[in-house]
């Protein structure tokens, strides 16, 4: 078929076909019903760059700090690192093995009473989507 043939069969059929009033109606329904969705909110970049560029600059400072100390007659800082985290490590485990019922109950109440201010606005929020 050659597309003259097919532009005549096309203007020949359609001039009988119509949309019927029920489609017609929901497609407006959801035209208007996607005109009502406000746009989305877009990303605060001029709030974040302070706290994106700090931290560009503690990683730079971090690495250039990391080249400097381990030169080549300077010995690898690593196995004081980890030293230092083992002795934190032991200090912490002694702490927790030395409570007794008094400290947990205190610890349970400081941690529950620093996870609602957290937690609170999240279960809010929740709840009122749902609603």
């Amino acid at each position: 078929m050659k597309p003259d043939e097919i532009d005549r069969a096309l203007a020949r059929d359609a001039t009988g076909v119509r949309a019927s009033p029920d489609f017609a109606a929901a497609v407006m329904r959801a035209v208007r019903r996607e005109a009502r969705v406000p746009p989305p909110i877009p990303f605060p970049w001029t709030r974040a760059a302070p706290g994106i560029a700090a931290a560009l600059l503690i990683l730079v400072f971090a690495f250039t700090s990391l080249g400097s100390t381990s030169g080549a007659g300077a010995p690898p800082r690593a196995p004081a690192v980890l030293e230092h985290a083992a002795e934190i490590t032991a200090k912490i485990g002694n702490s927790v093995a030395s409570w007794d019922a008094r400290s947990a109950s205190i610890w349970t109440v400081v941690v529950a009473l620093s996870a609602v201010p957290v937690l609170a606005p999240l279960v809010l929020v929740r709840s009122e989507r749902g609603s």
